[in-house]
C-alpha cells in the first residue's frame, strides 16, 4: 500500500505495534485502552463514536468511547446522536461510502438545549471529524465509524492514517461488542430502561467500563459508599444480584430488537 511506504520509520513501528495490540482486544475496557493508547501518535481523537448495523431499518449499535467523563451511549442517543447517526450514514453513502472530513454540520440535528455534552460544540462546529466505515453485502449490515477531536487537527495526514488503521479498528470494535462481559453498546431504537435514575444509569455506564466502586467515587465525586447504595437499588430494579448479572441484563435487552411498530 503507498500509504504504509510513506510512513516514516517511527510511524511504521507504530503501526506494527498498533495492529498487533488490536489482535489482543478481548474486552470492552481493552478498545478502551487501545483507542487511549499509541493509535493516538497517528490517529489524534477524544471522542471515539462505533456505528454497526443495517440503518435501513435502524437496528445499529451504538457506541461512543471517550476518556472524557459522563459522555455515554444512553445519554448521547436521547440528545440525538441517532439522528446523527442516520444522517452521517446517508452521507456516507452518497459519498460512495469514502471516508469524509466534517465539521459542524450536524448541530441541528441536536435536541436544542438539551445536550451540553462534548459532542455538541464539535457537532455544531468547533473542532474536526472524520468519518470511515466498511460495507457488509452480505447481511445489509456496515460499520460506520466517527473520531472526533475539539481542534481542528484531523487533517490530510489523519486522513491517511484512518484509512491505513481502518481494518484493525473494525476487527477490534467488532470482537469487543461480540463479547458480553462488560460492552456498552446501545442501540437507536430505545430499549428497556428498568426505570433507574440518571444517576443509577451513570454509575451503571462506569460499571460496565470496568470501573470499581471506589474509582466510581472518585470520578462522581461521590463515596464508594454511596456508590454501593446506588448499586443496591439498581440490583433491585433489575431483579439480579451483582455486578455481572445486571450488565449482562442490559445488554440482552440491548441486542433484542424492538416489537414491529415501535
Amino acid at each position: 500500500m503507498s500509504v504504509v511506504t510513506d510512513l516514516s520509520a517511527q510511524e511504521h513501528e507504530r503501526f506494527l505495534r498498533i495492529v498487533q495490540e488490536s489482535l489482543v482486544v478481548d474486552r470492552h475496557f481493552h478498545l478502551f485502552l487501545w483507542l487511549q493508547g499509541e493509535i493516538q501518535s497517528l490517529l489524534p481523537h477524544e471522542i471515539f463514536i462505533s456505528m454497526v448495523g443495517n440503518f435501513a431499518t435502524e437496528d445499529v449499535a451504538v457506541d461512543v468511547i471517550s476518556s472524557l467523563p459522563r459522555l455515554r451511549a444512553q445519554k448521547c442517543l436521547k440528545c440525538g446522536l441517532g439522528n446523527v447517526a442516520k444522517d452521517l450514514h446517508a452521507r456516507w453513502k452518497r459519498n460512495g461510502y469514502q471516508l469524509m472530513s466534517l465539521r459542524g454540520e450536524f448541530g441541528q440535528l441536536l435536541h436544542a438545549g438539551e445536550c451540553e455534552c462534548p459532542l455538541a460544540p464539535i457537532f455544531s462546529g468547533r473542532g474536526s471529524m472524520l468519518a470511515h466505515g466498511l460495507q457488509d453485502g452480505r447481511n445489509g449490515e456496515d460499520a460506520l465509524y466517527l473520531v472526533m477531536h475539539p481542534e481542528p487537527v484531523l487533517a490530510e495526514h489523519e486522513r491517511r492514517m484512518f484509512t491505513l488503521l481502518l481494518p484493525q479498528i473494525d476487527f477490534a470494535c467488532r470482537r469487543a461488542a461480540s463479547l458480553t462481559d462488560d460492552g456498552v453498546v446501545s442501540r437507536l431504537r430505545p430499549g428497556q430502561t428498568f426505570d433507574l435514575s440518571a444517576r443509577e444509569r451513570e454509575i451503571l455506564d462506569w460499571v460496565r467500563m470496568g470501573k470499581t466502586n471506589d474509582e466510581i467515587g472518585s470520578i462522581l465525586n461521590i463515596s464508594a459508599f454511596t456508590v454501593k447504595n446506588h448499586l443496591q437499588r439498581i440490583y433491585r430494579k433489575m431483579d439480579v444480584l451483582n455486578r455481572a448479572q445486571a450488565v449482562a441484563k442490559l445488554e440482552d435487552t440491548g441486542r433484542r430488537r424492538a416489537p414491529a411498530g415501535r
